[in-house]
């Protein structure tokens, strides 16, 4: 792609010639990214990640767009949809992963902060070591998933405090969390 015009000005013959053969390659259904396959790395816990991308089976050939992740049936365990400019437009991978690990899924509604208490910080302390998950609006490239706050546990069955900091700075403290279920907690400030 020729660089973008430095004025605002009519763009240089360059620049569309560019954009003119970047459109004559779409309509012939040809990839904009030359038919990259789609890419999953693994958290390895180190200073690395682990390229699973083929035994994963998500390395598909589609012109990718986005992916959203979101336990779409409820089970805890997080399921992708993909959005591809090539056919499948629309791609859901559900993930059937059986393990004996649990989880927790921490569902916010804010009062006097916002609605869907973007900003929300939770921790989970497993005994051991904390982990933490942020209400955000974005979850990948042009999407947003689940606002749900999901995090994995381990073995373990009891969380023994969840810990959620609003995004006006308040706390809400609940101890011996049962896991593998969707716990709600709602700002303790009035509407």
């Amino acid at each position: 792609m020729s660089q973008s015009p430095e004025t605002s000005g009519n763009p240089s013959s360059r620049y569309l010639q560019g954009w003119k053969a970047i459109n004559s390659l779409l309509a012939e259904g040809r990839s904009w990214s030359g038919f990259e396959r789609n890419c999953c790395f693994l958290n390895t816990r180190s200073r690395q990640f682990a390229d699973v991308s083929s035994v994963s089976g998500l390395d598909f050939l589609d012109d990718g767009r986005a992916i959203a992740i979101v336990d779409w049936d409820w089970d805890g365990r997080l399921d992708l949809w993909f959005s591809n400019r090539t056919a499948p437009r629309l791609r859901f991978m559900r993930n059937q992963v059986t393990t004996n690990h649990h989880f927790i899924a921490i569902q916010l509604e804010g009062r006097t902060c916002n609605r869907d208490a973007i900003g929300a910080r939770v921790e989970v302390d497993l005994g051991e070591r904390t982990r933490t998950g942020l209400v955000r609006t974005d979850s990948s490239y042009q999407t947003a998933g689940d606002h749900r706050v999901h995090l994995g546990l381990g073995p373990l069955d009891v969380v023994p405090e969840v810990r959620v900091t609003w995004p006006d700075g308040s706390t809400t403290i609940r101890n011996d969390v049962e896991a593998n279920a969707i716990i709600r907690f709602d700002h303790p400030g009035s509407r």
